[in-house]
């Protein structure tokens, strides 16, 4: 008579596997309802918080589900490699996110002027609760700008007011950023400014942005600044869309033959 040994599945495999799948999809969700507007920045960032610590507790009963294969020939191969995949993937945002901070200062604001720093119109600028941003002075952030992008500096313009304005316009539309409000007048010291709101496209973080006009002896005085609602490190992002909208403004000058 042929006995039949049948292997023992590795129940910590099969819960890692479980548990791994459950932080994927919950850190899906997630960042889809942050994306469309359905929860705020604070629960999407304790949601979040909460899938990469699922995603470590699988990873750690994966380990002793391959410790079990190892020791006493549990099944547990295939499991093991679904909880890796779907960890990854759970993961890949985070870790992409320190990788890249690595690469940038740890700022969350940037302006093109310090000097007489571009204030946000009443209204325009909601931050979460806690704002999880940090408490650099503007002397500080400034000193940090100057050295990681030293291009980020005012525009000197020649053209009438008005027609600088509409170019304003025209190049926030182009780029998607949603207009809030409006304060200023551009013969006043604090120039005119217009402000905007700007969604990251995978996450939906929100940026507030507001650019100023105001009257200088050689003409107009372009300046734009660029801040997080939340977090003290923008990886990048706020320097790349004001050179975006600068590119785009100067697009929009060669569209009108300027």
């Amino acid at each position: 008579m042929q006995r039949h040994f049948t292997r023992r599945v590795s129940k910590s495999a099969k819960a890692g596997q479980v548990i791994g799948f459950f932080s994927l999809v919950l850190g899906l969700v997630a960042s889809l309802a942050h994306r469309v507007g359905q929860i705020d920045t604070l629960s999407f960032l304790l949601v979040g918080a909460f899938a990469i610590c699922l995603a470590v507790l699988a990873i750690g009963l994966a380990l002793f589900g391959l410790m079990r294969m190892w020791t006493e020939g549990a099944k547990a191969g295939s499991a093991i490699v679904r909880t890796f995949i779907f960890v990854g993937l759970t993961l890949s945002p985070a870790a992409a996110a320190i990788v890249t901070a690595f690469q940038y200062p740890l700022i969350n604001d940037v302006s093109t002027d310090w000097i007489l720093p571009l204030q946000f119109p009443i209204g325009s600028r909601i931050d979460v609760f806690p704002p999880f941003t940090g408490i650099k002075t503007d002397g500080e952030i400034a000193q940090l700008q100057a050295e990681a992008y030293p291009d980020l500096v005012t525009q000197v313009l020649t053209m009438e007011p008005a027609l600088a304005e509409q170019i304003v316009k025209s190049a926030a539309n182009g780029l998607g950023w949603q207009t809030t409000t409006r304060s200023g007048s551009i013969n006043s010291i604090e120039g005119a400014s217009q402000a905007f709101e700007s969604h990251s496209l995978i996450f939906g973080f929100t940026d507030d942005i507001v650019v100023r006009l105001r009257r200088a002896d050689n003409g107009l005085l372009l300046d734009v600044r660029v801040k997080g609602r939340a977090g003290d490190a923008d990886l990048g992002s706020h320097a790349k869309k004001v050179r975006g909208f600068f590119d785009a403004f100067a697009s929009e000058r060669r569209k009108r033959g300027i």
